[in-house]
């Protein structure tokens, strides 16, 4: 039975990527977030989101901006949080993500082994995440990510894989600074 559920799940995420590769090119970052809920819901994710980044001018450090989110039915929204308009990497203990994200490396967490960024998880009821960098040329834009918060699990090479094509996506039609 398990394995039936594995081969379903990696036909919802290849009927994903192939919906994302089928689709006109999106013209606007609004038509690239009307995506997340087919990703999301491909995924059997709790939420959807991306955040841009942007450099502090009081404190100079990088900070990011939830700018997107899909959020499944059940599932409390966090794009009102007030929290997430400025988010500090070091202040939510994430600041070893810059380095990753920046590279291109993918970064996953589950609750309760993130140290500081526990209480982020938490107040989220967030039991694990996956988060994509959204790189155009240079700079490192933001990132995309997605939140299960019904189960801890380990994401599947293949559903990193969709949420790196939904932000190549998000890339190609971001303009501007940060």
């Amino acid at each position: 039975m398990n394995e039936w559920l594995g081969v379903r799940a990696k036909s919802r995420v290849a009927w994903a990527r192939w919906w994302l590769q089928q689709r006109p090119a999106p013209r606007s970052e609004a038509a690239v977030a009307e995506r997340f809920g087919s990703v999301g819901r491909a995924l059997r994710a709790s939420r959807v989101y991306a955040f841009q980044n942007f450099v502090d001018p009081v404190t100079d450090e990088l900070c990011a901006r939830q700018r997107f989110e899909w959020a499944d039915l059940g599932i409390e929204p966090q794009i009102e949080n007030p929290a997430l308009q400025r988010l500090s990497y070091r202040d939510a203990g994430v600041e070893s993500w810059i380095d990753s994200l920046a590279r291109g490396v993918p970064v996953t967490m589950r609750a309760g082994s993130q140290g500081e960024a526990d209480a982020l998880m938490a107040a989220q009821q967030i039991r694990s995440a996956l988060i994509v960098p959204v790189i155009r040329d240079d700079p490192w834009w933001g990132f995309v990510g997605v939140d299960d918060c019904e189960q801890a699990r380990d994401w599947q090479p293949a559903e990193v894989r969709l949420l790196e094509q939904l932000a190549a996506q998000l890339a190609a039609v971001t303009r501007g600074p940060h």
